[in-house]
């Protein structure tokens, strides 16, 4: 078939067809564009991957996009932004190699786009325990040093998240978060018993690492015990003799042994320490105490600092002896009774009548220093010894200090006291009312003792109303003006009895209110209060003139229904309304409200300097604050922010450090009145101004110079207060015209020029000062390669020319040559002929 008829034939059977024409659907198409293939990535870390996916034929809304690791799906059905963009943040592992971004449209035609990488291992974080230690001994109810450090290859030290934890407590509250050195130190309790402490450090793929310590920690620390056996209290010996001190101690949380036991008189001060033995005993040796009566103490302590002190006396010489020959401890003396005290006393080297005496009580102090006799008897007689039990002491004191004590037991009875007898109600009483009476009485050996017995009478009558224990009375039976007498009798343990009574009398029937308020309630400084009241009632029916006072912390105020002075933060205000009928007042009634503080106002809050750079220090200033209960004073909390993280800077100043330029830095700060905040107030925001670059100096090398130098000019000194690397530019000039912008200049000059370098530096966004440096250039000293002398051969009557060969000068000056000819050696002439 030919090409005529084969067209043909196609044009017939495509008119033969159906109208309808079907639509062809592109696929959509999709790219990974924040990675390539081959990179590596940290196990555990979170990577954002970012894609752009497009169709020719819908809109980047009717897209759906699903991210793979793998064959997992780790992102599924995210649309994509509308500029077909599309991110999706997954944490890898070492066991991915590949991420695919896959795109469907409305019709579910697919693209994709895949890269392949490797993700390499990272490390758990390394965990060391310092404190506590295993051989510690540690105790429920003291504070317990927790110490440790963590170190990690891939987080900085300190961004790691630590935590203390033990078998018994679960998570500790101990502070653990890390310097920069992964360091970690707190304090804390931990619950008795054998434990597990761990100290824990995460980083951030979720590593964990762990050190731990087993530690036993036991109850509440026991105060130790000890007892000083010998020698006996009261032993005395002669000076320089070894007295051998034995104690027994003991401790029910360390061994005996670990105990630090301190030996010490009142007299001659610090003696030694000794060593208990695991039995708990110990001995301290010792030849060198003063002639003197000698408290000698024992201090034992134990590992946490408890204290256990155990004293004996010792006398260093021959004390004197004493015996109290009366009383005899348990003898009992009514108060007042005269008391005879008698004792004898002797002493080897000293006459009786030498020593000196002195009794005392423990109630009542010093009661004698009179001497004894020369047959050694010492008395006397006391009548004003106080009620009780007293412990009457004899000292006798030789002349070398020593002296010898001895003590005796007394008790002095007292009849018992009446404390009150009371009627009640005391006032306004009236024919209605019922009486009761109450007596309460003490003994000083029986303590408080119950009546006896009541007996009421109506004294005004002279008529017995009854007896009894505890008696009521209704009023009743007795008239206004009526006097009623109540009266109580008691009797302690050695029969003594005393009696004692009250009276009242019946007269007008009391007013009463029913509740009092005060208005506003809250109230702060500035309102005005109002107090009223209500249920006024007066069984006589008399008419209410009841009065009103205001106090302020306890001050009179006031008579005025309303209260407006005096009102400040913390004053506590009562309103009392006393009812009364014109003869007689009832109880009065009381409403109490506390003012309540008002913060304080700042109203503003400066930053300075603005601008400000790097090497500023910032000023936080706060404005002019109010407070409107007149505090004396007022503080500020201040706070800083850097591109909105807050420092932790609390000072009113902020350095460099904390900033570089182009950083927002604000200042928030808070008033307070001594109770509460008020609000705060954030400053200006000051952006941190990029410093100007300086170069101290320009240098041309070499210098000097001639035409045949190549000239370099470099710079000395360059500083930028940020940090920034230096871009300076430098511009050549010579004799003032514009030679070049580069490090070098190579020609272009002539001796005798001035050939300038200036620098300006430069740190990427602002130039600083410019400087120079200036080089004149030298003349270049000319050559010749040669001279030649014509004609050559030459005769006598020649004329002979001397001309130079292979003339140059680098600054191209014109060949001035000098001749000198000489025939023979001997100079005949000059010029070139």
């Amino acid at each position: 078939m030919n090409k005529f008829v084969f067209i043909t034939l196609f044009l017939f059977s495509a008119a033969c067809r159906d109208d309808a024409v079907t639509a062809f659907n592109a696929n959509p198409e999709a790219t990974i564009t924040s990675h390539l293939d081959g990179e590596a990535f940290l196990d555990g870390y979170a990577v954002t991957f970012r894609g752009s996916v497009s169709d020719p034929d819908d809109e980047s809304s009717s897209l759906s996009v699903r991210w793979y690791v793998g064959t997992e799906v780790s992102c599924d059905s995210m649309t994509p932004a509308v500029d077909g963009i599309v991110e999706c943040a997954i944490t890898l592992t070492e066991e991915n190699t590949q991420v695919t971004i896959e795109v469907l449209d409305p019709d579910n035609a697919a693209g994709t786009a895949s890269i392949s990488f490797s993700v390499l291992p990272t490390s758990t974080p390394e965990v060391v325990i310092t404190l506590p230690e295993f051989s510690g001994n540690f105790y429920a109810d003291q504070l317990i040093s927790f110490e440790g450090s963590a170190t990690d290859e891939e987080d900085e030290a300190s961004t790691l998240d630590m935590w203390w934890e033990s078998s018994l407590d679960g998570i500790l509250d101990v502070d653990a978060d890390p310097n920069k050195d992964g360091w970690v130190v707190g304090l804390g309790y931990l619950s008795a018993g054998e434990q597990v402490v761990t100290l824990n450090a995460m980083d951030a793929s979720g590593k964990t690492g762990t050190d731990s310590v087993t530690i036993n920690v036991g109850t509440a620390n026991a105060i130790p015990s000890c007892a000083i056996t010998a020698p006996s209290n009261g032993d005395a010996g002669s000076e320089g003799a070894l007295v051998i001190f034995e104690a027994t101690v003991a401790d029910d949380d360390i061994a005996s042994n670990l105990l630090t036991l301190d030996w010490s008189s009142d007299k001659d001060g610090t003696l030694g320490s000794s060593t208990a033995d695991s039995s708990g005993f110990a001995s301290f040796a010792w030849s060198d105490l003063s002639v003197n009566t000698h408290t000698v103490s024992l201090n034992v302590t134990d590992d946490a600092g408890a204290l256990c002190t155990a004293n004996v006396i010792y006398s260093v010489g021959q004390p004197p002896s004493v015996t109290i020959t009366n009383p005899t401890t348990g003898d009992v003396f009514t108060v007042g009774d005269n008391v005879i005290f008698a004792a004898t006393v002797s002493d080897n080297e000293d006459a009786a009548t030498a020593l000196s005496i002195e009794w005392s009580s423990n109630l009542d102090g010093v009661l004698s220093t009179s001497a004894a006799n020369s047959s050694g008897e010492a008395s006397f007689t006391n009548n004003s010894l106080q009620n009780g039990l007293h412990t009457v002491t004899i000292k006798v004191t030789d002349t070398d200090s020593l002296y010898a004590v001895e003590t005796v037991q007394v008790t002095l009875n007292d009849a018992p006291t009446i404390d009150s007898v009371t009627i009640t109600p005391a006032t306004g009483v009236t024919v209605e009312s019922t009486l009761a009476c109450v007596a309460t009485a003490t003994d000083i050996e029986d303590g408080a003792l119950s009546p006896i017995g009541y007996t009421w009478e109506n004294t005004s009558t002279a008529a017995p109303l009854g007896v009894g224990s505890g008696l009521t009375l209704t009023s009743k039976i007795a008239s206004s003006s009526n006097t009623i007498t109540c009266e109580a009798t008691f009797e302690d343990s050695d029969g003594a009895t005393v009696t004692g009574s009250a009276t009242v009398v019946i007269g007008n029937s009391a007013p009463s209110i029913a509740d009092v308020t005060i208005s506003p309630d809250p109230a702060y400084a500035g309102d005005v209060l109002s107090c009223s009241y209500t249920g006024f009632s007066d069984a006589d029916g008399d008419t209410d003139v009841s009065t009103l006072e205001w106090f302020v912390n306890s001050v009179s105020a006031g008579n005025s229904t309303t209260l407006s002075a005096g009102l400040i933060e913390g004053a506590v205000v009562e309103c009392v309304v006393t009812p009364s009928d014109g003869t007689d007042t009832g109880t009065a009634v009381v409403a109490s409200i506390y003012i309540g503080n008002t913060p304080p106002v700042l109203s503003s809050v400066s930053l300075t300097p603005d601008p400000a750079f790097e090497t500023d220090t910032l000023n936080c200033i706060p404005g002019t604050a109010t407070d409107s209960d007149g505090a004396a004073s007022l503080t500020f909390g201040y706070l800083w922010t850097v591109n909105g993280a807050v420092q932790a800077t609390t000072t009113t100043t902020l350095d460099g450090t904390s900033f570089d330029k182009g950083d927002d830095v604000t200042c928030v700060v808070t008033p307070n009145d001594g109770i509460s905040d008020g609000a705060a107030v954030t400053s200006n925001v000051v952006t941190i101004n990029n410093s100007t670059p300086a170069v101290s100096a320009a240098i041309i090398s070499p210098n000097p110079a001639t035409v045949v130098d190549t000239l370099v000019c470099s710079a000395s000194g360059f500083t930028d207060a940020d940090g920034d690397t230096d871009q300076s530019n430098m511009a050549w000039t010579v004799n003032g015209a514009s030679a070049g912008v580069d490090a070098t200049l190579v020609g272009g000059f002539s001796g005798g020029d001035s050939v300038t370098c200036t620098i300006t530096p430069y740190d990427g966004e602002e130039s600083g000062t410019s400087v120079s440096a200036m080089v004149v250039i030298d003349n270049s000293a000319p050559y010749i390669t040669g001279v030649s002398i014509s004609p050559n051969p030459a005769f006598t009557e020649d004329i002979l020319i001397c001309s130079t060969i292979g003339f140059y000068d680098a600054d191209g000056d014109a060949e001035q040559a000098e001749y000198a000819w000489s025939v023979a050696g001997v100079t005949v002439g000059t010029g070139d002929t």
